[in-house]
């Protein structure tokens, strides 16, 4: 009996055929028509000692301590999805908590845990190719500090996210069921919800703040998976733009996940099944906050999602089209504002760990190696991906709304657009129009001094000052970071058969070095590639990417 069963699941592995996960042996037999199938996951990835929060006070100004009760409001979840279809093609999407996670991390500060290592960890479990794994942050502003600026973590901590992340994603893969997927986008700047507050401006004057070009983008997106059989559902996914800073401010001394970790808790209340959250057009872009203490706020943001995800519930339409396609490329960019030349700040030397200097250091722990930073260009993944008709974009940072309005320009027929910020890396903020960055700069540029132009020169010369005072133009690597992305994912759109606009000009300089020597796709290899200035010349980059490589 114990052979008659080895031959017998042995059988139904092989006769899957390449349709998606095999059945295991009492299962239905699926419905013909499935097209999908979907899995979810999800592990803990708490601190076991303090972290520095991230997004707040300078230096360490915001430590939690997890063993304090109630200091871990929410627990901290890597979450994740997989969507397969019947060529055995894959989209994994895996969130975080914290403000930021870098794709790849200095020696000493947490290398071989940033989110290419977790990919490609993933990738060798499953069998999937590691550029079909996205991994975001959820931004939150009670996060832990995986970017540095705020005190950092230590490299245990980044080990710890990184073994959630690959064990959520290793459960999703293997949990996949026959599904049905549907859509729904709700909200729009030109359709807005009743009794829903519009989303909050950094700027109180355009072109920061101006809906009509997308700044900020209102819009709310959600995708669903139900059994195909049972009809149960399986996954909630929400797309939504604003930083997840509900209770930053009021709640210093706790970590959450903010909204983005109420909304999956919102969505399986609601609907069963598992959820999980993702911002979108995150930058410049806030809650729009009611008043009233960190329980007050919560509750208010809690009862706004419910009232988005029923009206998106109601308005749901099944997902148009067959099949998954990916585009992920390699792209490279220059730094040009000065912040970034804190990735090659090393730590303090007093800033050890256990010393009374421990996290008073400002640095950014983002690898400093090729692919990833050769001379003053950094590498990262764009990805677009197609399910159906749906188009997933990826900005690894913080893209304004103006970034979605002209990408949506570009892109013109998906049945819905999700776009995920914080994506696979952390580059800090990006515009795409110019009067946009000279505002950022304008309201901005001596923003770690408190900006005093305002009393020092706008006032006395009686001229108008927006008064924003924001981090953008500090935390941004280049003016023209975003639409250098636009300009990628416009092509990817173009392969995956989107129907799109006539490129931009000045696309073709700005990707000029895309898809040229990538990190290696495989834990087998150490393959470290570098680019030559020869190369880049060849390629028809601007001169000036091109002499900062030696």
């Amino acid at each position: 009996m114990r052979g008659l069963l080895v031959l017998v699941v042995a059988c139904v592995a092989a006769c899957n055929g390449g349709r998606g996960p095999a059945q295991t042996l009492g299962e239905r037999s699926e419905p013909a028509s499935v097209q999908w199938w979907v899995g979810t996951g999800s592990a803990n990835h708490d601190p076991q000692s303090p972290v520095c929060v991230g997004g707040g006070a300078s230096f360490c100004g915001r430590m939690v301590d997890p063993e304090v009760p109630g200091a871990v409001a929410d627990e901290l979840l890597a979450r994740a999805m997989v969507v397969s279809d019947t060529q055995d093609r894959h989209f994994m999407l895996i969130s975080t908590t914290n403000i930021g996670y870098f794709l790849a991390y200095k020696a000493g500060e947490g290398a071989g845990h940033g989110i290419y290592d977790m990919r490609l960890r993933i990738a060798e479990a499953t069998g999937m190719d590691s550029r079909h794994i996205v991994v975001v942050s959820d931004h939150s502003h009670n996060g832990p500090d995986t970017v540095g600026i705020w005190g950092g973590v230590s490299p245990d901590y980044k080990a710890i996210t990184a073994d959630a992340v690959v064990a959520a994603g290793i459960q999703a893969w293997q949990s996949r069921q026959p599904a049905v997927l549907r859509v729904a986008a709700i909200n729009s700047n030109d359709s807005p919800l009743d009794g829903v507050p519009r989303l909050e401006s950094s700027y109180n004057s355009a072109p920061g703040l101006d809906p009509d070009q997308g700044n900020p983008s209102n819009q709310f997106r959600m995708l669903v998976a139900d059994h195909a059989d049972s009809g149960e559902r399986l996954l909630t996914l929400v797309n939504y733009a604003p930083h997840a800073t509900v209770i930053n401010g009021v709640a210093t001394d706790k970590l959450s996940g903010d909204w983005a970790a109420w909304a999956p808790q919102e969505a399986q209340a609601l609907f069963g099944g598992f959820g999980l959250a993702a911002v979108g057009s995150v930058g410049a872009t806030d809650w729009n906050k009611s008043g009233g203490d960190a329980a007050e706020r919560e509750a208010e943001a809690r009862a706004r999602l419910r009232l988005l995800m029923s009206a998106a519930q109601d308005q749901l339409q099944a997902v148009r089209g067959q099949g998954i396609q990916l585009e992920s490329v390699f792209i490279r960019e220059l730094i040009t504002q000065p912040v970034l030349l804190l990735n090659y700040k090393p730590r303090l030397p007093s800033n050890q760990d256990g010393s009374a200097l421990q996290h008073y250091d400002i640095r950014i722990d983002r690898a400093l190696t090729p692919p990833f930073l050769q001379g003053a260009l950094f590498g990262t993944y764009v990805t677009a991906v197609r399910i159906g008709e749906l188009f997933f974009s990826t900005f690894p940072g913080e893209p304004f709304g103006e970034l979605e309005a002209a990408l949506r320009e570009r892109v013109r027929d998906p049945q819905a657009h999700f776009l995920l910020g914080a994506a696979n890396d952390f580059f800090g903020y990006m515009t795409f129009r110019d009067e946009t960055y000279w505002q950022t700069f304008s309201t901005g540029a001596t923003w770690l001094l408190g900006c005093p132009e305002q009393d020092l020169v706008y006032d006395p010369l009686g001229l108008d000052y927006d008064g924003a005072c924001t981090d953008h133009w500090s935390l941004m690597v280049s003016p023209t970071i975003g639409q250098h992305i636009v300009c990628t994912l416009h092509s990817a759109a173009l392969e995956l058969g989107f129907d799109v606009a006539e490129a931009d000009a000045r696309c073709a300089a700005l990707t000029a070095l895309d898809g040229l020597a990538p990190p290696a796709e495989s834990t087998a290899s150490s393959a470290n590639p570098a680019i030559t200035q020869e190369q880049c010349e060849a390629r028809g980059a601007p001169q000036s990417w091109c002499k900062t490589l030696d």
